[in-house]
């Protein structure tokens, strides 16, 4: 079988709708439970098992709503769809000192005083440590 979706908006949408779902059955148990217990202690007997065969229609609906995240396949499981879209495309990413300086550069150096708060407390943990020349050297020239 072929992926149900072809996009993760679509999948996710789907995940999300069957999410509220299953929580919509969830509430409706609850409530139906508490129907169930306000009949059986006001002593209507048939009341209180109409409200419980509710509960019990509420359970069965938010298993069906459930079992629709596991699918009959990893191409029919709304959350796996999800995942699977997800990661499509995801690039890698590597940080570096320069992008973070770009960054700073492009925001006007917005949050400075972070920064700095950052590389004092890191100045601080250094302070005790031996200090080699090697790296605080000028570049080579060739």
């Amino acid at each position: 079988m072929g992926h149900q979706y072809s996009n993760f908006p679509d999948a996710y949408t789907a995940l999300r709708a069957d999410w509220q779902s299953g929580a919509g059955w969830y509430t409706q148990f609850f409530g139906d439970f508490s129907d169930a217990l306000l009949a059986w202690m006001s002593g209507d007997a048939l009341g209180a098992i109409a409200a419980l065969l509710g509960c019990v229609q509420d359970n069965m609906a938010m298993i069906n709503v459930f079992n629709e995240f596991e699918g009959v396949d990893e191409y029919q499981s709304d959350i796996l769809e999800s995942i699977y879209w997800a990661a499509q495309g995801a690039e890698e990413y590597e940080l570096t000192s320069v992008k973070i300086c770009e960054a700073w550069m492009q925001d006007d150096f917005k949050d400075r005083a972070l920064t700095i708060a950052f590389i004092d407390r890191m100045r601080q943990l250094i302070w005790d440590e031996p200090f080699s020349a090697i790296w605080a050297g000028l570049p080579e020239t060739e």
